[in-house]
């Protein structure tokens, strides 16, 4: 069983990216993005696995309809509030919950993450051939400084080799446990505000030794300021249908 760790924040928005002349695509309410970002992810991982929110204090309002979002799909996914509020310490949270809930697959996932239907169980299928840590984004700056991949045909799409990821991958408990301090300082990092760049000197290393990829086309977006995204995908159009039906299940 797959368990999704997604964390969660309302409260920060478009301000740093403001600050810098950028915006989110489709939407400036970051209450509207978690919601069709989790829409997306619930919808496409079906009976697969649970997904915990991991919510760092989110408005009462926006919590609520988290909460009403997440048992519109079902019993089993749980709401989690954390204690401490910040991206290192809600990253440190998310590492600590899997260890000790002995998770045996995880997917961390962050809440501005847009997802296909078919996203999760290509993950998976993919998974259970080569058990490789999957990042679900083409990521295109991958494109700008091109480097050398293996590519591999996979049920759904195919999959090339990468050396980069964000904090959204999906992995197992060997992995975790491998290179838990890796993890663990990355998340350090995050919370000293110096988390720019830092996957570089921390998890990215790992995929020096533990075959990384992510899939062609992309399975999902990553709808953060900072353009261009995947492409050969309607994304706006992934977003509407999922913000609708999200609406829709906590009306």
């Amino acid at each position: 069983m797959l368990h999704v760790i997604f964390r969660t924040c309302t409260r920060v928005g478009n301000l740093n990216a403001h600050r810098f002349g950028e915006r989110r695509p489709f939407t400036d309410s970051k209450r509207e993005l978690v919601l069709a970002c989790l829409n997306s992810l619930v919808r496409s991982l079906g009976e697969e696995g649970v997904v915990h929110v991991l919510d760092d204090h989110s408005p009462d309002a926006d919590a609520d309809a988290i909460k009403k979002l997440l048992a519109s799909y079902g019993e089993k996914h749980l709401f989690v509030p954390l204690k401490e509020t910040g991206n290192g310490h809600s990253s440190d949270a998310a590492l600590e919950y899997a260890r000790e809930n002995a998770f045996e697959l995880i997917y961390f996932c962050e809440d501005d993450y847009l997802h296909l239907p078919h996203a999760i169980p290509s993950m998976l299928d993919f998974y259970k051939k080569k058990g490789a840590i999957i990042f679900p984004v083409d990521y295109f700056d991958r494109y700008v400084e091109p480097y050398p991949s293996h590519i591999f045909l996979g049920t759904y799409n195919y999959w090339r080799s990468i050396r980069h990821t964000t904090f959204t991958f999906m992995l197992d408990k060997r992995i975790l446990e491998t290179y838990w301090d890796v993890y663990k300082e990355l998340a350090r990092r995050n919370m000293d505000a110096v988390g720019s760049g830092a996957e570089d000197d921390t998890i990215n290393k790992i995929y020096e030794k533990e075959l990384c990829v992510s899939p062609l086309p992309s399975l999902a977006a990553h709808l953060g300021p900072t353009p261009p995204l995947p492409p050969f995908i309607d994304w706006r159009k992934v977003f509407e249908e999922n913000k609708k039906e999200a609406l829709r299940r906590i009306s």
